[in-house]
Formats: C-alpha cells, sequence, structure tokens
C-alpha cells in the first residue's frame, strides 16, 4: 500500500500518521520524501498488546518513530543505529547526511519512546534549526551577491516607464508596441522592484522552516 503525505517538520504528526496505519495491522516498509510504502501484516487483524512473562501489558506493534541526526563519518553512524538495535529498534530508513531516522519496534519490552526525556525529544528540533538555518543564510547570501554584482536599479513607482529601454517605445502603437512592451517587460520587472519581491519569497519559504522548528523545540520541552 502506497500513501503520499507531505510533513513540514513537524516530527510528531508525521509519527501519528504512520502509526495510525501500524495499528491497523500494516508496517512502515519503505519511504521517499512524500511517499510511503505500507505492507500488510501476516495476521489479517490489527496487532494487539502482548502480556510479558511479569503480567504487564507490553506492545508489539511495530511502531515507528523519528529521530533527526547527521553524521559526519560512517563509523559514527553506525555506532548511532546499533544502539538502537540494541535497545529494540529497526532502522527502516535515513543515511547519515540528510538528517530524518525512522526507526521502528521490533521487540515487545523496549521503551514505547526513543528518547528518555522532552529535552531529549526537543534536541531533535533544533538540529533541524541549525540546519535550516545554515542553509537559509548560505542561500540568502548567494541570492544578495547576485543581485548585487548584476548591478539592479531599484526605481519608484512614478518613474516605472523608464523601466523600459526600448527607444520611442510610447509613441508606438497597435502591435508594434504590443509586441515590444511584452518582450521588454521581463527586464523591465527585473531592473525595478522584481528582485525585492523574490528575495521577499525567498526569505518566507526558507525562513519558514526554522521558524517552524523552533516553535516545535520549545513546545516539546514544554511537555
Amino acid at each position: 500500500m502506497i500513501r503520499h503525505r507531505f510533513f513540514f517538520k513537524n516530527i510528531q504528526k508525521e509519527e501519528d500518521w504512520i502509526n495510525r496505519f501500524v495499528a491497523q495491522g500494516y508496517r512502515l516498509k519503505n519511504l521517499t520524501p512524500g511517499r510511503y510504502q505500507f505492507e500488510k501484516q501476516a495476521s489479517s487483524k490489527p496487532m494487539e498488546n502482548l502480556s510479558s512473562e511479569n503480567g504487564s501489558q507490553q506492545s508489539c506493534l511495530p511502531l515507528v518513530k523519528i529521530d533527526f541526526r547527521t553524521f559526519s563519518n560512517l563509523a559514527d553512524f553506525k555506532d548511532y543505529l546499533a544502539s538502537f538495535e540494541n535497545a529494540g529498534w529497526h532502522h527502516i530508513a535515513g543515511n547519515r547526511s540528510e538528517g530524518p531516522q525512522y526507526f521502528e519496534k521490533k521487540r515487545p519490552d523496549c521503551s514505547q519512546e526513543i528518547f528518555s526525556d522532552s529535552n531529549s525529544s526537543a534536541n531533535r528540533y533544533r538540529r533541524i534549526t541549525y540546519l535550516n538555518f545554515g542553509l537559509f543564510s548560505v542561500h540568502l547570501a548567494l541570492l544578495i551577491v547576485i543581485f548585487t554584482n548584476l548591478q539592479f536599479a531599484i526605481l519608484s513607482i512614478s518613474s516605472w516607464k523608464e523601466l523600459y529601454h526600448t527607444p520611442e517605445l510610447w509613441k508606438l502603437t497597435g502591435l508594434q508596441f504590443w509586441g515590444a512592451f511584452l518582450r521588454e517587460t521581463p527586464l523591465a520587472l527585473i531592473r525595478g522592484g522584481f528582485p525585492i519581491l523574490i528575495i521577499t519569497i525567498f526569505i518566507f519559504y526558507f525562513g519558514f522552516p526554522v521558524l517552524s522548528s523552533l516553535y516545535w523545540s520549545w513546545k516539546e520541552k514544554r511537555i
């Protein structure tokens, strides 16, 4: 079964969405950004709780939990995965450089959570914030350098005709005028305030994930 869904840095919401399918008797087999592949368990009924030897109820559902970690070398990444395997969590998806790490519960006796406290849980959002802020800073610097080097002129609305450099444009009529006007309009937008609009859109597009991850980090700490 394939399901498509995008989540914007809300890890808890993504976990809850995946685990709703798990509770229906599926397990998460594989995933790529926005695409989740589930497979039906051997039993046609949703998996239930399993009693341990001491009589307590332990969930045997293959629950999915998500961490966010990147690693500079492969050895550290392997040690990280091994620690989760020893704790009863199997790594489903993720690699050492991208960040999101998906784990599936494999033993009914292991904890229901992969974090020991709310601060540990909030740290994954802090790591997302650092990554997003780094990407935001680099792209914004590149964008500003490009616009600066091209020496875009920001002209006032009252002098918008000066953005058009076609000789005698405003004396032309009919199709001749519209042809010249439409050809030069993209360039006029670039010469005018259009670059500022692009930068503004860029700031919101790349800046929103930074603010979002900061919010979820703060919220996790309050739980």
